[in-house]
């Protein structure tokens, strides 16, 4: 499992949601009727016996059934007028599970946020062919009251299927960030990956207030995060004080259990072909 996420986390690409594609115009129909063509003529001697009914229906059968599974493989949905979020499946090819769906968001945590995740929350339990939501985040933090919100849809989301968060090679997950992180029943994150952490305030740079600071990483406490870790951000007064306390994900692996699991370093990469010349030019 964690193979195929680092393999698909480590490609930066952005790939649009997409709205499903008309049935009559659908990829898989001239194929199927091709080999249902082909197979016909092979019967063609059977054109006037009875027998030759049966297997015409069996065709057409075997033909539909494997147009539906087909379409049944595609998660028709379209993330083109949300602000940072992406929805992927296996029939995008990031995953091979056909159970798993990759919910990505870039961007802070500011309005609409949670309307959107609850907008794609339901249409993914309305499938109910999903068993497993990876939710990849790229954030620089935001607004505590959104936060809540998408917080407590990820909680809905883990009494249905199993959750798992994830924030790859040179992805930030900083302050209201990592709260929605340790929401994951599995947390995978690079050892490359940054992470921030600081006292809650009414504004940026303010100074923290202790009430809100405190109820923030309660949140920690609530997902079983390893209370030494926020002893130690409190008695450095590291969230107490103005300012920002800053880590890699190796180093926040080693501090505590925010990261349940570390991707690899290595990345690998597809050779690139050759010039024109047979010259391998680098630029």
């Amino acid at each position: 499992m964690w193979k195929q996420l680092h393999s698909f986390f480590s490609d930066g690409r952005r790939i649009p949601g997409r709205l499903a594609p008309n049935t009559q115009d659908h990829a898989g129909w001239p194929s199927i009727f091709y080999r249902v063509a082909a197979m016909l003529r092979c019967r063609c001697t059977l054109a006037k016996s009875a027998s030759s009914v049966f297997v015409l229906g069996t065709l057409l059968s075997v033909a539909t059934a494997q147009v539906a599974s087909a379409e049944a493989e595609l998660f028709a949905f379209d993330t083109s007028k949300m602000s940072g979020f992406d929805v992927l499946t296996s029939s995008d090819g990031v995953v091979s599970d056909p159970k798993t769906v990759v919910v990505k968001y870039s961007g802070p945590i500011i309005a609409a946020m949670a309307v959107d995740l609850r907008v794609i929350w339901r249409e993914i339990d309305r499938q109910n062919r999903f068993d497993k939501v990876v939710l990849r985040l790229n954030s620089p933090g935001g607004i505590d009251t959104e936060g809540m919100e998408v917080i407590a849809i990820l909680a809905e989301m883990r009494r249905t299927v199993s959750l798992v968060t994830v924030v790859a090679e040179r992805d930030l997950c900083a302050s209201m960030c990592v709260a929605i992180f340790i929401q994951g029943d599995s947390r995978y994150a690079s050892p490359a990956s940054s992470w921030m952490f600081h006292g809650a305030s009414t504004r940026r740079g303010g100074v923290p207030n202790p009430v809100m600071t405190r109820n923030h990483f309660n949140l920690f406490r609530d997902r079983g995060i390893d209370g030494r870790f926020i002893d130690f951000l409190f008695a450095r007064n590291y969230v107490t004080l103005p300012g920002a306390y800053w880590m890699s994900g190796s180093e926040l692996a080693a501090e505590s259990n925010i990261i349940t699991r570390l991707l690899p370093n290595w990345i690998p990469a597809r050779p690139q072909p050759p010039s024109s010349g047979g010259i391998l030019r680098k630029i």
